[in-house]
């Protein structure tokens, strides 16, 4: 015997119907002949009728997957707005209310296959139900059943795709949705405004939903509604993050999850508003690589990886303003083209055609277009590492985040701050920082003029020094500013820390002592380097603080000194960066008439006393004699 429940289906899909599908759904309706109820007296006996059917569904024993199955096939041959909302509240309703039989029965019978269906639907009612007939499923389904179900076919990127067929109808109902499915708290109304504030508890459950979130925003064109989406999109996974250390780890183990973020930032904003997600997608990446340096083991790659997809978002927006350009100067080339003067007689009395001169005589702007196409044919390319104001922007960021625990060590006065830096958990921070200081070293001696070329300059009889060019992306100050701090970081991290980096070496294949090495070419770089300034810059004699030398005579370890004199030891958070070059220059130099200063002299002494007490070779120890 055919179900009630099958029968009032069939009798609302050909009977009970508000449009008429023959047109679109392709079935011949019943009933069109005689007195039809209006459009008001249908829909209230369709609501009636479907409240009778859900009655039966909830009364039914056991799990009826053919009943299910016929509410799947209405909704999938269905295909007006009108004809289809009311059963796929329903659907929803039961979803969300009875999920024990629903589920599984749902999973059986491929209803995600009706999901996908209903969201090319042009109404965007019908594809918030849709969402949310998704996320009441996954919501109470088994992590297997939701791996089983949407990992196989990539289901989350399809998703994406099927909402950027209405990119214009993307709304802030839509997106509350979508977060709704990103966390797995769905609710049963469609608001433009949450009533719950994020909480600790709340966990990202479905990560992929972080991906199909930003190319949403990242595809639609921009508009004033789109921004004030992405600027609530980030604000909830600043809060998500802020508040739980598992969500930032679940984020963390995104593929490329900065290219999300980056996606949504402006490289060149040209508003205010622009700038606001920018400063907030910075937030966002100053928040997430701090738990990677601080928590996570091998963290320091999520900030080389973070580092080359920002490299790579630059260059491309580089190359996009430079097609631009391109384009602006054609169109003004052809405006600014003057008209051709209409052919005169020539002195035999003959005339030159007009077609046969414009034919043979190419004008400017074909010459244009044509230099134009051909250049447009350079392919994109990535150019070689340098540093943007972003990748600083960056760079300072982590940098202060690092400086911040380390002042905090160093505000604790019950304990030396070389006890925090070598205990036991703070040795994944501590690896993932002298990590960092490793990538950076080449890079900061290069970009400070190169320790050859300023050796060579601080030992000829003239004293002359090159002209240094701004290598690597940065200019003098921003490479000197940078130096300070590695310096300091390198006084606490690699000088202060009794571990052994040889893991760490063998991790980034060099050579025994490789760390050492680079840290003494940083500290002979910043040496030479005040050496060079204490000759072309003026300074006070006067001035000198004398507390901070060493009296001759006196033997102390050269780290206590060094943690004396080190800028992390001596500056607080609200210390503001010194802009001026001299005043940046001041900073070190805190004895002008030395040839060297006497943190780098302790620095010096640091690196070969660590390298003669814990190598087996002291060549580096050796060559530090020799230098110096």
């Amino acid at each position: 015997p055919i179900s009630g429940i099958i029968q009032t289906l069939h009798t609302i899909k050909f009977f009970y119907w508000i449009v008429d599908p023959s047109q679109r759904s392709g079935y011949q309706p019943k009933g069109c002949d005689g007195n039809r109820p209006t459009r008001e007296q249908i829909i209230e006996m369709r609501r009636y009728m479907l409240l009778y059917l859900k009655q039966l569904v909830i009364s039914s024993a056991g799990t009826q997957e053919e009943e299910l199955q016929a509410i799947i096939n209405y909704l999938h041959t269905v295909h007006e707005d009108e004809n289809l909302i009311d059963v796929l509240n329903m659907a929803v309703n039961l979803m969300s209310e009875h999920p024990k039989t629903m589920v599984p029965a749902f999973d059986r019978r491929n209803g995600i296959r009706t999901v996908f269906k209903l969201l090319a639907s042009s109404s965007e009612s019908i594809r918030l139900q849709a969402l949310k007939l998704l996320g009441f499923f996954l919501q109470r389904s088994t992590l297997k059943r939701k791996s089983d179900s949407m990992q196989p076919y990539n289901l989350f990127s399809l998703l994406a795709d099927r909402l950027l067929l209405h990119p214009n109808s993307f709304t802030m109902a839509s997106y509350n949705v979508l977060f709704e499915i990103l966390v797995e708290r769905i609710s049963g109304l469609m608001v433009e405004k949450r009533s719950s504030e994020i909480t600790a508890d709340w966990r990202i459950e479905n990560s992929s939903m972080i991906k199909v979130i930003a190319t949403l925003l990242r595809d639609i064109p921009d508009s004033i509604h789109l921004y004030d989406i992405k600027i609530r999109f980030l604000d909830d996974l600043l809060l998500l993050s802020s508040t739980s250390r598992e969500n930032r780890r679940i984020i963390l183990q995104m593929s490329v999850w900065q290219d999300y973020l980056l996606a949504l930032a402006y490289v060149y904003p040209t508003s205010d508003i622009q700038t606001e997600i920018t400063d907030r997608v910075f937030q966002l990446l100053k928040l997430l690589l701090y738990h990677a340096i601080k928590f996570e083991y091998g963290g320091w790659r999520v900030w080389i990886d973070t580092l080359s997809i920002l490299h790579g978002r630059v260059t491309r927006e580089d190359y996009y303003k430079k097609i631009n350009k391109m384009v602006e100067n054609a169109k003004e080339n052809d405006e600014n083209e003057p008209k051709q003067s209409p052919s005169t007689p020539t002195a035999s009395g003959s005339e030159t055609p007009v077609d046969g001169q414009s034919a043979a005589t190419p004008t400017k702007s074909t010459s244009n277009r044509q230099v134009f196409k051909s250049s447009r044919l350079l392919p994109f390319t990535i150019s070689e590492f340098k540093y943007s104001p972003l990748h600083l922007r960056l760079l300072n960021s982590v940098f202060d985040s690092i400086e911040s625990d380390v002042r905090l060590w160093r505000s604790d006065t019950t304990r030396p701050i070389t006890d925090a830096i070598n205990h036991t958990d703070n040795q994944i921070f501590c690896v993932n920082v002298v990590h960092i200081i490793s990538q950076m070293a080449d890079v900061l001696c290069n970009a400070c003029g190169g320790l050859l070329p300023l050796l060579a300059s601080a030992t000829s009889a003239t004293h002359e020094i090159e002209i240094l060019e701004n290598t690597e992306g940065l200019s003098s100050t921003e490479a000197l500013r940078i130096l300070k701090r590695v310096m300091g970081l390198s006084d606490l991290f690699i000088l202060a820390n009794s571990g052994s980096f040889s893991e760490l070496e063998q991790e980034k294949s060099m050579p025994s002592g490789g760390i050492l090495r680079q840290c003494l070419r940083l500290t002979m770089t910043n040496a030479v380097r005040h050496c060079m300034e204490c000759r072309f810059q003026k300074y006070d004699a006067s001035k000198t603080n004398l507390t901070l030398l060493t009296p001759k005579g006196t033997i102390r370890d050269p780290l206590e000194i060094i943690l004396e004199l080190t800028y992390l030891m001596q500056t607080s958070e609200n210390d503001s960066n010194d802009d001026d070059i001299s005043q940046l220059i001041a900073s070190f130099i805190k004895n002008p008439e030395s040839v060297l200063q006497e943190l780098d002299i302790q620095r010096l002494r640091a690196i070969i006393y660590r390298d003669v007490v814990r190598q087996d070779r002291s060549k580096t120890g050796k060559n530090v004699v020799v230098v110096v």
